[in-house]
């Protein structure tokens, strides 16, 4: 009985620790591979001058004293025309 249980023991060890074979499927099998893109750099740019450019912390806001009326009827129309319809 242990000769029979060591037997099957190696031969289920031999069976699942064993070559293990590549199927070939015979058909259209497409392999993709990421490629890599690389950002050209231009070592010759112009600098810009973004002193001027509206770029940058606000450092002041003025309000008026009274709303504008005619922009405000402009604004409540685009509003009703766009984002509610």
């Amino acid at each position: 009985m242990k000769k029979i249980v060591a037997f099957l023991t190696i031969a289920g060890l031999n069976l699942g620790c064993g070559e293990k074979k590549e199927e070939k499927k015979s058909g259209f099998e497409m392999n993709r591979t990421k490629k890599e893109v690389k950002a050209e750099t231009m070592a010759e740019e112009v600098p810009i001058d973004l002193n001027n450019k509206g770029v940058g912390p606000i450092t002041s806001v003025d309000f008026g004293a009274e709303i504008d009326a005619e922009m405000a009827a402009q604004g409540e129309k685009t509003f009703w025309t766009i984002c509610v319809a």
